[in-house]
């Protein structure tokens, strides 16, 4: 059974859980009725700590122990923190000289200590029930894979000659594998379905704005032109070395503008290079900002950290990509990734430094219209996105659209709609594709078979992305199960079209969620568009307000065509 509310909010004595948030948590316990390895995607800002700090919570409660992984002191910190104070569980730390008693319950473990071939046996490998990993994008390194696999499916996993069961191969498991992360993507291009089975739930950036939970990206481009042209790449991305070179003759320029853009700002700014993060720093304090750089062997780190969350606008933090991960101010409100990539994670994860709400102002409130409201009228209206413009040669470098959007078709059209704020600009851009897909559906629908094309049934579900979809693992990839065929052939769908597993899977939970909802079947939608009902009109009939309009239209062909139900009335 799906997970109330209060079932939930009983496992927590001090954190009220969003509606989305108990979305994921039902969402996973309904996965692992099917997967063992599973992954769930959550914007920087949403809550990905007290949600596997909950699901942590029931799997104690079952009986079972859980290990929780991450790279960074900082995420360990944060995991142990929010485990004790949004579900009262303790956890012990497995890291360099502190070791974890084998009595722990939830043991939150560095990955480059636990990977160590002997601390990982120093552990039996059905001594977890369940293995969490945080930021789970950084799962296919060797290192995350060996301590994943030789909990997931047993000690045999360490010798050489060890392979990973193939897809839809059987296959017994001891520990189940839940990823989380804001951000699916890799910089190497490796797809995530290597390991993980199944995605379950993926709440993004856009979506949360759009429900008032995080505030809105502006972008701002400042006109400072770079060249990188000629920059070699170096594990995936571009060279940092010669990034540095291009860069820091122009610090004194960039931080004049950013000073005019952000001094009535809280600005994060990522660099390539402590060196430069040191430098910008600097030329930030020339131009009148409250500055200050911050590294890893800084040994007033932590100082310098706290002091910059107590500052007021007008202040800035320079780093080296250190505080891209674990670490929370909600008071930033402009971000600055002067460190040009090709990996859009990275770019989205400095973004999401700034994306949270001031504390309090959504307490509350439970609908988005009121914490739209609230976040538009409170001293953080908007996350400030600051990009200079660069001369590149590749087409790869990663750019403010890409925050929103999700393929390449959409990338365009929020580059090209040129406006500032970025969620009204994927808007805009996903109902221009939306009307193309629509004209390219119906110029080629066969109207003669009596079947739906897919294409031009998402389309009239004003759902662009499951027009162009594409596999995210090797099992979305298969065809269609047999099962799956003949569910879509009852539905008049075109099976003809469904190439991928995947899609089969996502357009038969649309047409479930439809049943469910008491909305027009597949069918219904396809003989009102012959009959003259826009898409947009049908897709939101109920099933009785379908039959009773296709009754009325061939009975009175000239009729007015109700709409809503109060129509009928």
């Amino acid at each position: 059974m799906p997970i109330q509310d209060n079932d939930w909010e009983s496992l927590a004595p001090t954190v009220t859980l969003r509606p989305y948030q108990i979305d994921c948590l039902n969402a996973i316990r309904e996965g692992w009725k099917s997967f063992s390895r599973t992954i769930a995607v959550l914007a920087t800002g949403a809550g990905k700590t007290v949600i596997f700090s909950h699901v942590a919570k029931e799997e104690v409660e079952n009986g079972g122990r859980v290990l929780i992984i991450a790279h960074t002191d900082e995420l360990l910190e944060q995991a142990i923190d929010k485990l004790r104070k949004t579900t009262g569980t303790e956890a012990e730390k497995e890291k360099a000289d502190e070791r974890a008693s084998p009595y722990a319950k939830v043991v939150v473990a560095s990955i480059q200590s636990m990977a160590r071939t002997n601390r990982l046996i120093s552990f039996s490998d059905d001594h977890f029930s369940l293995v969490i990993v945080d930021e789970s994008h950084r799962s296919l390194a060797k290192s995350y894979l060996k301590t994943m696999a030789y909990f997931h499916l047993g000690a045999h996993s360490l010798s050489e000659d060890f392979k990973m069961p193939k897809v839809d191969e059987p296959f017994e498991f001891k520990a189940r594998v839940l990823g989380v992360t804001a951000t699916s993507d890799r910089g190497d291009k490796r797809n995530l379905g290597e390991f993980f089975q199944s995605c379950v739930f993926d709440y993004g950036l856009l979506q949360a704005c759009r429900d008032g939970w995080l505030v809105r990206p502006i972008i701002r481009n400042l006109p400072l032109k770079i060249d990188l042209r000629g920059v070699k790449k170096t594990g995936g991305d571009y060279d940092a070395g010669q990034l540095v070179e291009r860069i820091t003759p122009f610090l004194k320029q960039i931080a004049k503008e950013l000073a005019g853009a952000a001094h009535d700002r809280k600005l994060v700014a990522f660099t390539p290079s402590i060196e430069t993060a040191e430098l910008l720093s600097i030329a930030l304090k020339d131009n009148g900002i409250d500055a200050d750089f911050v590294s890893g062997s800084c040994t007033d780190r932590d100082e310098k950290i706290a002091a910059f969350d107590l500052k007021p606008n007008g202040s800035a933090i320079t780093c080296a990509m250190l505080l891209l991960e674990g670490w929370d101010c909600a008071s930033a409100n402009a971000i600055c990734v002067l460190r040009p990539t090709k990996i859009r994670a990275l770019y989205v994860q400095a973004v999401g430094r700034g994306s949270r709400t001031l504390p309090g102002i959504l307490d509350g409130l439970n609908t988005p219209a009121e914490r739209l409201l609230a976040i538009s009228q409170s001293a953080k209206p908007d996350n400030l996105v600051i990009d200079f413009l660069y001369a590149c040669d590749r087409m790869d470098l990663v750019q403010a659209a890409d925050i929103v959007a999700t393929t390449p078709e959409l990338r365009q059209a929020v580059i090209d709609t040129r406006m500032v704020d970025l969620v009204a600009a994927e808007e805009k851009a996903s109902r221009d594709l939306l009307l193309a897909l629509q004209k390219a559906a119906k110029k080629h629908a066969n109207r003669q078979a009596r079947t739906i094309n897919p294409l031009a049934w998402a389309m009239s579900l004003g759902d662009p992305l499951l027009a162009s979809y594409q596999p995210e693992n090797d099992r979305d990839a298969l065809p269609p199960t047999p099962g799956q065929i003949d569910f879509m052939r009852r539905q008049h769908i075109d099976t003809d079209k469904i190439k991928y597993r995947g899609l089969a899977t996502k357009l038969i939970g649309r047409i479930l969620t439809r049943i469910r909802m008491g909305l027009a079947t597949p069918g219904q939608l396809d003989f009102l568009h012959n009959l003259g009902v826009s898409d947009e009109q049908a897709a939101l009939l109920t099933h009785s307000e379908a039959s009773a309009t296709i009754a009325l239209l061939k009975s009175h062909p000239r009729s007015k065509i109700p709409v809503t139900a109060s129509d009928w009335d």
